[in-house]
């Protein structure tokens, strides 16, 4: 099975192309491995220096958990990131955080905790620009790719 990945992205629909929004994907014509998007939903953001889940983000991962146990992947895998501000070190047990609290969320909703597993990558895969506060919001994030 090619991975797939749920994208809890700032409602972006994408039908193919990389986790990444490259520009290529855009048109549709990514060289990347194709990967199918199988939700969107309002993004699973986090604020500055938390690891703690919304009421909306809960209500998206609910959604989430629902199309992961209907697809029964053999791999769920919880992407953390951070954004730029602090130490890298710091950054990479925080992304790892907010990964474990999606991952946990996950298998509390009925996704089969065997599959799961969770990765903090910190800052090093930016969604957008650090150098606004806009841009810092948008990486702090989780992503959940699937096998």
């Amino acid at each position: 099975m090619k991975k797939q990945i749920l994208a809890l992205v700032m409602g972006t629909a994408l039908l193919s192309g990389c986790s990444y929004l490259c520009e290529e994907c855009q048109d549709g014509t990514c060289a990347a491995e194709p990967q199918k998007v199988i939700y969107t939903a309002a993004p699973t953001l986090f604020a500055f220096d938390s690891a703690t889940l919304n009421n909306a983000d809960k209500a998206s991962l609910d959604k989430a958990a629902e199309k992961i146990k209907a697809e029964k992947p053999s791999r769920v895998l919880v992407k953390g990131y951070a954004d730029s501000t602090g130490p890298a070190a710091y950054n990479v047990k925080l992304s790892q955080r907010r990964a474990d609290a999606v991952a946990n969320y996950l298998v509390k909703e009925g996704v089969c905790p065997k599959t799961v597993s969770a990765k903090g990558y910190g800052s090093t895969t930016a969604f957008d620009a650090n150098a606004t506060a806009a841009g810092r919001a948008q990486n702090r994030r989780a992503e959940i790719v699937i096998d």
